[in-house]
């Protein structure tokens, strides 16, 4: 990933067993684009169909590395229903996602730090679907409300 303060990488998913394919989709041996017959596109990665999760999580790593060091960081996974972002972002119990990495190596870290220092840590796990935010990790149904403040930034309330 670049160094700028936002990358995209496209996952592609395998497609569905029966399922039509519009045409042909080519991926650049670069790693960074993608075409097909009317157009090209290029992002900070792709990761084709036969992607790992390892190599899916090497992508959003420097993210992780940049929070350890004091930045924010955020990580979202968009697409339309069925797209994998579940897949990508959970995983299973025997190939884990980005999430369950991510802790990994967030925990990892501050074990490698014992002593050294007092460590905070806050994340958020949140579903933007249909204008409704919702915190995944609160077994609530409410609709939370984005906000902006000078002090603290954008921030879900």
């Amino acid at each position: 990933m670049g160094e700028t303060s936002i990358s995209v990488v496209a996952r592609f998913r395998p497609a569905r067993p029966g399922a039509s394919v519009d045409g042909d989709v080519r991926f650049g041996d670069d790693g960074l684009s993608v075409e097909t017959a009317a157009s090209s596109h290029t992002f900070d990665g792709v990761l084709p169909p036969h992607a790992s999760q390892e190599e899916t999580y090497a992508q959003v790593s420097p993210i992780v590395e940049a929070v350890l060091q004091g930045y924010n960081g955020t990580v979202l996974a968009y697409g339309q229903t069925g797209s994998g972002k579940t897949h990508s972002v959970t995983g299973t119990a025997r190939d884990p996602g980005i999430l369950q990495r991510a802790v990994r190596h967030i925990f990892e870290w501050i074990r490698s730090d014992a002593g050294a220092a007092t460590h905070r840590l806050t994340c958020s796990y949140l579903e933007i679907y249909k204008e409704n935010v919702r915190d995944l990790l609160e077994p609530s149904d409410a609709s939370l409300s984005v906000r902006e403040s000078g002090k603290r930034g954008v921030f879900v309330d």
